[in-house]
């Protein structure tokens, strides 16, 4: 966990299967009442309307974010809606993960990003 002392909220880092990091922000509350340790299993979960999946960008790496997530894929499944499809990525390790492109913007079998706020991830006990 990073934050400062006395910071009502924290960043936790999540290393996934694959070997690419998931950062969620949590309350300090709750990672106290979670019991947050390195090494302690958990379950992240993200809506998926929070999540913009777009190809890889090059420079993405470059400029940074404060509150921004990142994980590479895989498109495994796209679902058509209205302006905007529904797109599921097989995550490099392993896993899923699904949120939102524009039309044609992606095709099966192609890398891609999903981004998403850091506050958009939720953190559960796996036990």
């Amino acid at each position: 966990m990073v934050g400062t002392p006395g910071a009502l909220v924290v960043q936790v880092a999540l290393l996934l299967p694959g070997g690419q990091t998931l950062t969620a922000s949590v309350t300090r509350e709750s990672a106290d009442l979670l019991e947050l340790e390195s090494g302690r299993p958990v379950l992240a979960l993200c809506k998926a309307t929070a999540v913009r999946v777009q190809p890889p960008d090059p420079f993405r790496a470059l400029a940074g974010s404060i509150d921004g997530c990142c994980l590479s894929g895989v498109v495994h499944r796209m679902t058509p809606g209205d302006g905007l499809d529904e797109v599921t990525l097989i995550l490099q390790g392993g896993g899923h993960w699904v949120g939102y492109a524009r039309h044609a913007e992606l095709q099966l079998g192609q890398a891609a990003e999903a981004q998403f706020p850091a506050s958009a991830v939720v953190i559960a006990w796996a036990e």
